[in-house]
């Protein structure tokens, strides 16, 4: 996922200083579930303005170890403000 999506946005995004990213799945599904369930889903939110949180790994695990958001709707105004959940400006 790293070399074939995220690195080549990265890449492309490096010539726009003010750009911000946004990345996320909708929901997870887990194999012995076999449907969708509702666990935090990892994000990537970045960009001009918007610090790290310091997880290192795009991964459901990690995403537990982040910046929760818990209502997934709230990462646009995220977007759009350039700060994490829970530290809206």
């Amino acid at each position: 996922f790293d070399q074939f999506v995220a690195g080549p946005v990265a890449v492309g995004l490096a010539d726009h200083p003010s750009a911000r990213l946004l990345m996320t799945p909708d929901h997870r599904t887990p194999i012995p579930l076999r449907t969708h369930s509702r666990e935090p889903v990892p994000y990537v939110l970045w960009g001009e303005g918007i610090g790290p949180d310091g997880v290192t790994a795009y991964d459901e695990t990690a995403a537990a170890a982040g910046t929760p958001c818990d209502r997934g709707h709230q990462l646009m105004a995220c977007l759009m403000n350039g700060s994490l959940p829970g530290k809206e400006s």
